[in-house]
């Protein structure tokens, strides 16, 4: 039988420093920021990321799980973090070992990681959805944070995928199979692969989205310019003033002209109406 505890204060924490390989456990886990897992001597030791699944605006976007493991013993050193409630849980059961422990922690991280990748494909969805519709700066920040996130997460199940294959080669163990969960990391990579081919194409969605809208924007200036030019090329042919200009001295000319100026009008925008379909 093992003991498992859950070590936060330093003084707690320095207690490992007496453990073999301790002290060697303890400086690699500081100011970590990516996964590992280092087998020696019957003791496993390393540290696992976990994604939050917070609001976007938290900058803290992984919870940090340090273990340690040797024979009698099961240890999660975590100074600063608080876990998932879901790792705390499984921390009250007890198993046939320390190894197993952790491997049942490490298959429900899996889980909940596939949940967490239907959120954020559901997201996805979401922003293509009213991307259609109306870009807003807001859905386009989300947007960007969930293509950071994916781009984060593959380099993540990359690390979990190799942590799988040494554990696989190195820890022998009668009951669990790290094979299982090679092979989950394995497909969860695949799924985060899928997801970021997604959000390229939600992206160039948006490009040809925006590219539209200025089409859209140029055109109506082409038109406009259009529509005025006739009226310029009057104003410019009777702003000459010749002396000789018959319609200048017509008691009626004046009249005349807002006439001519108001058919040419109606004629152009009958004209852009039908074959521009102008609503």
């Amino acid at each position: 039988m093992y003991k498992f505890e859950y070590l936060t204060s330093p003084s707690e924490i320095n207690k490992i420093t007496t453990l073999p390989l301790g002290e060697e456990f303890l400086s690699e886990i500081v100011n970590i920021n990516y996964s590992f897992a280092v087998y020696n001597k019957n003791i496993l030791y390393g540290t696992i990321k976990i994604p939050r699944k917070e609001s976007i605006r938290n900058k803290e976007t992984w919870h940090i799980l340090n273990f340690y493991i040797d024979n009698s013993a099961f240890y999660i050193v975590n100074p600063s973090d608080e876990l998932p409630d879901y790792i705390l849980e499984l921390s009250e059961k007890q198993y046939e070992s320390g190894i197993e422990h952790f491997f049942y922690i490490f298959l429900t991280i899996l889980k909940e990681s596939e949940t967490y990748l239907l959120h954020i494909e559901k997201n996805l969805s979401d922003i293509e959805e009213h991307i259609i519709n109306k870009a807003t700066p807001e859905l386009m920040e989300n947007f960007l944070f969930s293509h950071k996130r994916l781009s984060e997460l593959h380099l993540y199940y990359e690390e979990l995928t190799e942590i799988c294959e040494y554990l696989e080669e190195t820890v022998n163990h009668n009951i669990i199979s790290w094979k299982l969960l090679t092979n989950k990391t394995k497909r969860l990579h695949d799924y985060v692969a899928y997801l970021r081919e997604y959000t390229i194409q939600i992206r160039e969605l948006y490009k040809t989205y925006k590219d539209d809208e200025q089409t859209r924007v140029i055109n109506l200036l082409t038109i406009v310019t259009t529509m005025f030019f006739p009226l310029t090329l009057i104003t410019g042919w009777y702003g000459m003033n010749f002396s000789n200009m018959p319609e200048l001295a017509s008691k009626y000319g004046y009249y005349v002209l807002i006439g001519i100026v108001i058919v040419i009008i109606t004629c152009e925008i009958a004209f852009f109406t039908k074959k521009f379909k102008i609503r």
